[in-house]
C-alpha cells in the first residue's frame, strides 16, 4: 500500500473501456484520479478527478504506474452533471 504524506498526493492516470473492453490510460486527457492524500490536504477527496498544472512524478508499485505531486499543483477539481 501506498501512502501519502504531509501535503502529497498520490495519483494515477484516469482508465477508460476501450470499444473491445480492453481497460486502457485514456492518453489523450491529461485528468487524474486521486488515490491517497497527505494529512495536510484538505481541499481534495480520495476518489476526485483532478486536472494538474505540471507533470507529476511517476513510480512504479507492483507493476503499476502511479504519480504523486504537491496538493498545489492541482489546479481543478473535474465534476460531470449529466443533466
Amino acid at each position: 500500500m501506498i501512502k501519502a504524506t504531509r501535503n502529497n498526493v498520490i495519483l494515477q492516470k484516469k482508465v477508460e473501456q476501450g470499444q473491445k473492453g480492453i481497460y486502457m490510460p485514456n492518453m489523450g486527457d491529461d485528468s487524474y484520479i486521486v488515490l491517497d492524500i497527505g494529512a495536510d490536504v484538505l481541499s481534495i477527496q480520495v476518489g476526485n478527478e483532478v486536472v494538474l498544472d505540471k507533470s507529476p512524478k511517476l513510480f512504479k508499485f507492483k507493476m503499476q504506474d502511479y504519480y504523486i505531486t504537491n496538493v498545489d499543483n492541482i489546479i481543478a477539481i473535474v465534476e460531470v452533471d449529466y443533466e
